[in-house]
């Protein structure tokens, strides 16, 4: 501290003036009491102080108006630096407030389209009671909804279902409304495929649609073993629309890779292959296994439906 208040002295043209001053009435008050030899000795002294004065000022001068200048420019890359990250945070802000302003509309989008699904569903199946909630892993209104349309643009006479549930009393009832057709579901956990025996009978459907228990029993595939249902004789010998909602993927990864290579040989020319839950990685990794690995096997894409895939075998 003491060190710059020195030099912020010393480097200012009035301060030195000053000091001269002092100095030269100092050398005159010491020839008037001492006499001339003495003022001769402290002028000697003197001349040889601010020599040495002259000398450090000439080398730290310099140096002080180095660092002043070092400072502002970097006071101004801070400055800068602190004005950019000021804009990049408001872009940040600006783009979230987007996203989130978009994920509403699409949100909102979206239950809209699958409440006007499910009324749609209620009108057009003329059911007898409302159908089961469609939340957490049942099938959504709007996949329901193109179900139907895909089961009347085809007229199946054999589908399979691998995993029942709400879509199981939407097929059975459609085709129930067509006369024309049966549904059989696979179901490996004995306790859900009589729910969905329980549902099918509610809803009057009960004759159209057979739930077999189908426990999962390994089955070799290349040089890979899966658990998968076991296929009894009430299993279709051609299949004209396949919907894959099982086995869960708890079982092992890629759990529904199987349904393609163990009932390729059944499906019909022109059969639809439904794949669910295909916003997930591991099943779109099955589909495009699927149709890597089988001749004929296209995609087709839906309406309105989203997380749902659905493929037509033309082998």
């Amino acid at each position: 501290m003491a060190h710059h208040a020195l030099m912020s002295v010393l480097t200012r043209p009035l301060p030195l003036t000053f000091m001269s001053l002092a100095l030269l009435a100092l050398a005159m008050a010491l020839s008037l009491v001492l006499g001339a030899e003495a003022l001769s000795l402290f002028v000697g002294a003197a001349t040889v102080a601010v020599a040495f004065a002259l000398v450090v000022l000439a080398w730290m001068v310099p140096a002080r108006r180095q660092a002043a200048r070092q400072y502002r420019r970097e006071r101004k890359v801070a400055q800068r630096a602190r004005k950019r990250e000021r804009k990049a945070a408001r872009r940040r802000a600006v783009k979230r407030s987007t996203m989130m302003r978009t994920l509403a509309r699409d949100t909102e989008r979206e239950l809209l389209v699958r409440l006007e699904s499910r009324d749609w569903l209620t009108r057009e199946l003329d059911l007898p009671r409302p159908l089961p909630p469609t939340r957490a892993y049942a099938a959504k209104p709007d996949l329901l909804a193109e179900l139907v349309g895909a089961i009347d643009r085809t007229r199946p006479e054999h589908v399979l279902e691998l995993g029942g549930g709400i879509s199981s009393i939407v097929i059975a009832r459609r085709l129930a409304q067509l006369g024309h057709g049966r549904l059989t579901v696979l179901e490996h956990l004995p306790a859900y495929a009589e729910v969905t025996r329980g549902e099918l009978a509610a809803f009057g459907v009960g004759e159209r649609a057979k739930v077999v228990d189908a426990p999962l029993a390994d089955v070799e595939l290349g040089a890979e073993t899966w658990p998968w249902y076991t296929l009894g004789p009430e299993v279709p010998a051609l299949i004209d629309l396949l919907f894959v909602d099982g086995p869960p993927g708890t079982t092992r990864p890629q759990a529904r890779y199987p349904a393609l290579p163990m009932l390729r040989e059944r499906l019909a020319p022109g059969a639809l292959v439904w794949l669910d839950d295909t916003d997930r990685a591991q099943e779109e990794e099955i589909v495009r296994r699927w149709i890597d690995e089988t001749e004929g096997l296209t995609e087709q894409p839906l309406m309105i439906a989203r997380g749902v895939t659905q493929l037509v075998y033309r082998g």
